[in-house]
C-alpha cells in the first residue's frame, strides 16, 4: 500500500497547493510583521525535479526548508529486500516480498488488482487495489501502519497515531425497514424509530442507544454484516482508502463492529485540517446495502487524544440515522515517525 509521499509526487500537489497559495499570498495579519501567514504553504522545486511543499512558520517569520515526498527504494535502505510480486489480472493479487525501510514490492497491478507487499518494515508499504464502487481492495486488511509524511514547520503541531476501532449501526435502516427482513421474519417493534431518535437526543446518546440495542426486541431483528475503509484528506490530499474489514471477511450479524484490521495512521497532524471519512456497506448476497459515509474532523481527534481513551464520535447526522458511532483511538507521537 503506497504511502502519502508516493500520491503526493504523483499528483504534483495540484490540487491542495493552488488553494493553499492562494491563501499564503493574502498579506501579513494586519501589522506588517509577518513574512507569511502561519501554516500556510507554497509549492518549491525537490532535487529530484518533482514538486514539493514548504509551510510558513508558526511565528509567520519565513518559509520552512523544501518538504519532498519520500522516494521508493528497490528494496528498502535497511531490513531486507523488495521481491518481485509478479502480475495479476483483473480482480487478482500477487505476493510481493518483504519490506526494509523505504522498500516498495515491484508486484504489478490489474484492473482491480494489487499486489500486496508481504511485511512491512520502517517507511515500506504494499501496493493497494484500492475500492471501486463499494467493493473491496485485493490486497485484504493492513495488517501494519499508514505513514504519512511529515511537511516541516506545520505551525508548531502536534503528530498522532490514529486508530479507527469500531462503530455502532442503527437498528433499522432510514426507510424504517430492518437490514435483512428475509433472514428472521421478526418484524420492526412500534415506535424503534422514535425511540432512536429520542436516545440520539438524550444527555448520553451512546449510552441510550446501547440500551436500546440490547432491548429484547431490538435483539431479534436481522443484523447487518458490515464492512468497509477508512480514507484520510491531510493538508488538502487525499490518500488512498484502507479496508476496516473486506466484503468477504465482513462483520456477521453485528450493530456494534469491532474491526480486526491493525494498521493504523501515523504522523497525523491533528492541528490542522485532517479529515478521515469512514465509509461502511452491509454484505448482501445479492446487493450490499450502503450504511452510510461519514467524516471524523482534527476537533474529534483532538478530543480523543484529550480522554485518553477510546472515544465514540457521534456522527448520525452525516448518515440519515444509519451509522451512528464512530469509535477513534488517538496517541500523540513524541515525534515524526519515518
Amino acid at each position: 500500500m503506497r504511502n502519502l509521499g508516493y500520491w503526493l509526487c504523483r499528483l504534483g500537489f495540484a490540487g491542495a497547493l493552488l488553494v493553499a497559495l492562494a491563501a499564503s499570498c493574502g498579506g501579513s495579519d494586519g501589522n506588517g510583521s509577518r513574512a507569511c501567514t502561519p501554516g500556510a504553504a507554497v509549492a518549491c522545486a525537490c532535487p529530484s525535479g518533482a514538486m514539493g511543499a514548504q509551510m510558513c512558520t508558526a511565528d509567520g517569520s519565513g518559509f520552512s526548508a523544501c518538504a519532498c515526498a519520500m522516494p521508493m527504494g528497490t528494496g528498502g535502505a535497511t531490513g531486507g529486500t523488495a521481491a518481485t510480486g509478479g502480475s495479476s489480472s483483473s480482480g487478482g493479487a500477487a505476493t510481493g516480498g518483504t519490506l526494509g525501510t523505504g522498500g516498495v514490492a515491484t508486484g504489478g497491478t490489474g484492473t482491480g488488482g494489487a499486489a500486496t507487499g508481504g511485511a512491512i518494515g520502517t517507511g515500506g508499504s504494499a501496493n493497494d487495489g484500492g475500492r471501486v464502487d463499494g467493493g473491496s481492495s485485493d490486497g485484504g486488511v493492513l495488517d501494519g501502519s499508514v505513514t504519512l509524511p511529515v511537511v516541516d514547520g506545520s505551525a508548531g503541531g502536534r503528530l498522532a497515531i490514529v486508530r479507527i476501532v469500531d462503530a455502532v449501526i442503527a437498528p433499522i435502516k432510514a426507510d424504517g425497514t430492518s437490514w435483512d427482513p428475509s433472514l428472521t421474519g421478526a418484524s420492526v417493534p412500534p415506535g424503534l424509530s422514535q425511540d432512536l431518535t429520542k436516545a440520539l437526543a438524550s444527555i448520553d446518546p451512546l449510552a441510550a442507544v446501547a440500551s436500546l440495542l440490547l432491548a429484547p426486541a431490538t435483539q431479534a431483528l436481522s443484523k447487518p454484516d458490515p464492512y468497509g475503509t477508512a480514507q484520510a484528506t491531510v493538508y488538502g490530499v487525499i490518500t488512498p482508502p484502507h479496508d476496516l474489514a473486506t466484503p468477504d471477511a465482513a462483520i456477521q450479524d453485528n450493530f456494534t463492529p469491532i474491526w480486526p484490521a491493525t494498521w493504523n495512521y501515523q504522523n497525523i497532524p491533528i492541528d490542522t485540517d485532517v479529515r478521515i471519512s469512514i465509509t461502511l456497506f452491509d454484505a448482501d448476497f445479492d446487493a450490499n446495502d450502503p450504511i452510510g459515509s461519514a467524516e471524523i474532523n482534527s476537533a474529534d481527534l483532538r478530543a480523543a487524544l484529550a480522554a485518553q481513551k477510546k472515544l465514540e464520535v457521534k456522527v448520525s447526522d452525516q448518515t440519515n440515522g444509519q451509522l451512528l458511532f464512530v469509535g477513534i483511538s488517538v496517541t500523540e507521537q513524541a515525534g515524526p515517525i519515518k
